[in-house]
């Protein structure tokens, strides 16, 4: 469970990252195609490390590496809720909510429309 929930928390505080930086003009769509258009046709063994690199790269930050490293490294399920609270959901015991106002950060401060 924990690899299963780590690879998918991974990819989506990538995905919130990525609009952050771009100031949402690229999502993790967009830099998984420009990979796709990059680096799959080469006739090349990628590990984890070296995929992180190459989104760096893309995405013009230091964004998928550090993302690896700390989920690489950790042996618990991760924290989603401060993901899902800076793209909008909102756990409140049972009951889900969603921000009308977009992505927000840690304090609950608008970032993305």
């Amino acid at each position: 469970m924990r690899v299963y929930w780590s690879g998918a928390l991974y990819f989506l505080e990538a995905d919130l990252a990525v609009r952050d930086h771009s100031n949402g003009s690229a999502r993790l769509d967009t830099i998984l195609a420009d990979y796709r258009d990059c680096c799959l046709e080469r006739e090349q063994r990628w590990n984890g490390r070296q995929i992180a690199q190459e989104l760096d790269r893309l995405a013009g930050a230091e964004i998928f590496v550090p993302l690896f490293e700390r989920y690489a490294a950790s042996t618990e399920i991760p924290d989603f809720q401060p993901a899902l609270a800076s793209a909008g959901v909102l756990l409140d015991g049972d009951t889900i909510k969603l921000a009308r106002s977009g992505f927000l950060d840690a304090a609950g401060t608008r970032i993305l429309p």
